[in-house]
Protein backbone atom coordinates (compact mmCIF):
# COMPACT_ATOMS: atom_id res chain seq x y z
CA UNK A 1 0.00 0.00 0.00
CA UNK A 2 1.26 3.54 -0.62
CA UNK A 3 1.95 6.72 1.73
CA UNK A 4 -0.92 8.30 0.35
CA UNK A 5 -4.44 8.84 1.21
CA UNK A 6 -7.11 11.23 -0.45
CA UNK A 7 -9.46 13.08 1.71
CA UNK A 8 -12.26 13.79 -0.46
CA UNK A 9 -13.84 16.29 1.81
CA UNK A 10 -17.97 17.16 1.91
CA UNK A 11 -19.97 16.20 -0.84
CA UNK A 12 -23.02 17.76 -1.75
CA UNK A 13 -26.07 16.15 -2.75
CA UNK A 14 -26.17 17.80 -6.37
CA UNK A 15 -23.44 16.27 -7.30
CA UNK A 16 -22.99 12.32 -6.68
CA UNK A 17 -20.13 10.45 -6.75
CA UNK A 18 -17.88 13.21 -7.46
CA UNK A 19 -15.16 12.16 -5.31
CA UNK A 20 -15.30 8.72 -6.49
CA UNK A 21 -14.86 9.32 -10.21
CA UNK A 22 -11.45 8.87 -11.66
CA UNK A 23 -10.47 7.19 -8.07
CA UNK A 24 -8.51 4.13 -8.16
CA UNK A 25 -8.06 3.31 -4.47
CA UNK A 26 -10.36 2.34 -1.45
CA UNK A 27 -13.26 4.28 -0.26
CA UNK A 28 -13.27 3.82 3.62
CA UNK A 29 -16.65 4.78 4.66
CA UNK A 30 -16.71 4.43 8.84
CA UNK A 31 -20.27 5.35 10.78
CA UNK A 32 -21.99 4.18 14.07
CA UNK A 33 -25.15 3.61 12.16
CA UNK A 34 -25.86 7.60 13.19
CA UNK A 35 -26.34 8.64 9.74
CA UNK A 36 -28.42 7.48 6.25
CA UNK A 37 -26.14 9.89 4.30
CA UNK A 38 -22.81 7.72 5.00
CA UNK A 39 -25.13 5.07 3.44
CA UNK A 40 -25.69 6.74 0.57
CA UNK A 41 -21.60 6.93 0.06
CA UNK A 42 -21.47 3.35 0.09
CA UNK A 43 -23.99 3.36 -3.06
CA UNK A 44 -22.50 5.75 -4.35
CA UNK A 45 -18.43 4.10 -4.43
CA UNK A 46 -20.10 1.11 -5.56
CA UNK A 47 -21.77 2.80 -8.65
CA UNK A 48 -18.41 4.01 -8.99
CA UNK A 49 -16.67 0.49 -8.81
CA UNK A 50 -14.63 1.36 -5.85
CA UNK A 51 -14.05 -1.45 -3.50
CA UNK A 52 -15.02 -0.47 0.00
CA UNK A 53 -14.09 -1.08 3.86
CA UNK A 54 -17.44 -0.04 6.14
CA UNK A 55 -18.59 -0.29 9.52
CA UNK A 56 -20.51 -3.34 10.11
CA UNK A 57 -23.87 -2.12 11.08
CA UNK A 58 -27.08 -3.21 9.71
CA UNK A 59 -27.72 -0.64 7.08
CA UNK A 60 -24.09 -1.49 5.54
CA UNK A 61 -24.45 -4.84 5.93
CA UNK A 62 -27.51 -4.97 3.41
CA UNK A 63 -25.92 -3.37 0.88
CA UNK A 64 -22.42 -4.65 0.40
CA UNK A 65 -20.98 -7.19 -1.28
CA UNK A 66 -18.53 -9.26 0.83
CA UNK A 67 -16.37 -10.07 -2.15
CA UNK A 68 -15.45 -6.34 -2.85
CA UNK A 69 -15.86 -4.73 0.38
CA UNK A 70 -15.29 -5.64 4.08
CA UNK A 71 -16.89 -4.68 7.11
CA UNK A 72 -15.15 -3.69 10.16
CA UNK A 73 -15.95 -2.65 13.54
CA UNK A 74 -17.61 0.43 14.36
CA UNK A 75 -14.17 2.39 15.32
CA UNK A 76 -12.01 -0.43 15.29
CA UNK A 77 -9.14 1.83 13.64
CA UNK A 78 -6.52 -1.08 13.65
CA UNK A 79 -9.28 -3.38 11.21
CA UNK A 80 -10.24 -0.23 9.61
CA UNK A 81 -6.63 0.10 8.83
CA UNK A 82 -5.81 -3.72 7.63
CA UNK A 83 -9.26 -4.12 5.69
CA UNK A 84 -7.85 -0.94 3.57
CA UNK A 85 -4.26 -2.97 3.20
CA UNK A 86 -6.42 -5.90 1.98
CA UNK A 87 -8.04 -4.51 -0.43
CA UNK A 88 -5.28 -2.39 -1.52
CA UNK A 89 -3.12 -5.48 -2.52
CA UNK A 90 -6.06 -7.25 -4.14
CA UNK A 91 -7.09 -5.21 -7.43
CA UNK A 92 -8.74 -8.66 -9.02
CA UNK A 93 -11.51 -8.44 -6.62
CA UNK A 94 -14.79 -7.13 -7.37
CA UNK A 95 -15.23 -3.62 -6.71
CA UNK A 96 -18.06 -2.85 -4.30
CA UNK A 97 -20.95 -4.29 -5.74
Amino acid sequence: MGDEATVVGPLSDGDPGRGFQGFGGVVNVPANGASNRMALLTLEAMACARPIVCSDIPGYRQVVDPGGSRLVPPGDAAQIAGAIAELARQPELPAGA
